[in-house]
């Protein structure tokens, strides 16, 4: 259901020949003017999809964000995220859905959402591939830039409002309902 709905959010940006998509989960808060950051990281470094990096609910301290080979998979912490990380040259890199732009006037418009599973190389487990990282890996087997940045402040909803600072602070925010929001922690 969640990417049958990420797809027809961006199949509607097409059909109405939008510049950009923007794509924000429900349970991702970010600062103040990040669309307009966005946007100029995306065009400075000429990506076709930039995403924040973002701490996972089970391991703040760590981001969405992974580098994935044949030798290695692990995920990165936020502290090694320093600026914004692009592919290439970071070959493997994975993003996340959670806050993501795309520019359409790249091959990164032609994206399906979708979901898969695969053996992993390193362990042999059999896992799911997430919407995230299918599309990680579609970009970068079609060598459409792409990157992340913690440059971006965003917070990330679970018990506590999980923020991307460098080391994955715990912020409690009032009224975190989300009508009632506020990044002023």
């Amino acid at each position: 259901m969640l990417t049958w709905n990420f797809n027809r959010l961006l199949a509607a940006a097409r059909q109405d020949n939008a510049d950009y998509f923007l794509l924000i989960h429900d349970d991702v808060l970010p600062e103040k003017h990040a669309i307009d950051m966005m946007l100029d990281i995306l065009e400075q470094h000429k990506l076709g999809v930039l995403s924040v990096a973002l701490p996972i609910r089970q391991y703040p301290r760590d981001a969405s964000t992974a580098i994935y080979s044949a030798s290695v998979h692990r995920r990165l912490p936020l502290k090694e995220i320093q600026g914004v990380v692009t592919c290439p040259p970071t070959d493997g890199l994975r993003i996340n859905t959670g806050l993501m732009m795309m520019d359409l006037h790249t091959p990164a418009r032609d994206i399906v959402f979708g979901v898969g599973n695969y053996i992993d190389p390193v362990t042999g487990n059999v896992s799911v591939y997430s919407e995230d990282w299918l599309m990680s890996h579609q970009l970068e087997e079609w060598k459409v830039p792409y990157g992340t940045t913690t440059d971006i402040r965003a917070w990330h909803e679970a018990d506590l409002m999980l923020s991307n600072e460098p080391y994955g602070a715990e912020v409690r925010v009032d009224g975190c309902e989300s009508d009632n929001r506020s990044t002023e922690a």
